[in-house]
């Protein structure tokens, strides 16, 4: 629990003044985004396509039969499980003291 705890604060460390822009796979189709795995930095998380007001809004449709989440005004655009992405991470602090990795899709 303890070394958890310490990986995750060296973490957010090494982040905080070096927000970076990576590429990452995607390891698990969600209905709101997905969650990648960044093998540079050996971190996993989570990429959210819709904020938590707009959750359950229809704009993306998952297909889990293809392991797919695909924008519902645009069939083209679409993210499957193993496909590479472009992220940014970076530290955000939402709340006082409470730093957290944040990890976007770079369109």
């Amino acid at each position: 629990m303890a070394s958890r705890a310490s990986v995750e604060l060296h973490t957010l460390i090494y982040f905080r003044n070096q927000p970076i822009d990576t590429e990452a796979r995607i390891v698990k189709i969600r209905s709101n985004g997905f969650i990648v795995f960044v093998p540079k930095y050996g971190i996993e998380g989570p990429v959210y396509l819709t904020t938590r007001a707009e959750k359950g809004s229809g704009e993306w449709r998952v297909d889990e039969q293809q392991q797919k989440i695909i924008k519902m005004d645009n069939n083209s655009l679409s993210y499957s499980v193993l496909q590479a992405v472009r992220i940014h991470m970076e530290v955000v602090e939402r709340q006082p003291n409470r730093p957290k990795l944040q990890l976007t899709l770079i369109t």
